[in-house]
């Protein structure tokens, strides 16, 4: 990599350097799109937990190790 320049013949393998960039390129947008998802799922699981204790307080259950006041 350090002998590239325009010229040709310039780097003999050059076919290398392309699957490299092509291994890169792919690898940086799985992790980005895992990365991605697993933030909306966390995200999804709290709103659920959420919904789930509100909808239970407004019914008239209140679990007493979530008082805060007490």
């Amino acid at each position: 990599m350090a002998s590239i320049t325009m010229d040709k013949g310039a780097l003999k393998h050059d076919d290398r350097l392309d699957c490299l960039a092509i291994a890169m390129n792919y690898w940086t947008r799985k992790m980005d799109v895992d990365a991605h998802a697993i933030e909306d799922a966390a995200r999804a699981e709290i709103l659920d937990k959420e919904l789930e204790d509100f909808i239970v307080y407004e019914s008239g259950y209140q679990n007493p190790s979530k008082h805060w006041l007490s």
